[in-house]
């Protein structure tokens, strides 16, 4: 699963450099099941259709042992960027061609996450 955050509904054509997130889970290990989240930071050019990664934007791969716990992480990392200004949710896997599957983000509306505790959010 991964989804690359914008403040623009429009990416592709903006001007200028646009600043955008990446947040992703994965399935690391299929015989362990861990599963790993991961933030990325950085800007997408449309003058020359390249992005670039936040080399400075220090997110480590977060692992789980726990599917349930990772989902959890996931939208926690996703809704903190939409209360940013991150409402712009989309898919585009390697930047080639435009992203697809657009939705925007309305944090108040996302579903409560659980801590490992249990408690919520």
């Amino acid at each position: 699963m991964r989804t690359v955050l914008f403040k623009t509904s429009e990416p592709a054509t903006a001007e200028g450099m646009v600043e955008f997130y990446i947040v992703s889970l994965s399935l690391r290990d299929l015989d362990e099941k861990i599963s790993v989240v991961q933030e990325i930071h950085g800007w997408w050019n449309n003058s020359n259709r390249k992005a670039t990664l936040d080399r400075e934007f220090a997110s480590p791969p977060e692992t789980f042992a726990s599917f349930s716990d990772a989902i959890d992480r996931y939208c926690a990392i996703r809704v903190h960027r939409a209360k940013a200004g991150f409402v712009h949710s989309f898919s585009w896997d390697g930047f080639v061609g435009y992203p697809t599957n657009y939705k925007q983000i309305d944090p108040s509306a996302e579903p409560r996450y659980r801590s490992s505790n249990g408690s919520s959010h």
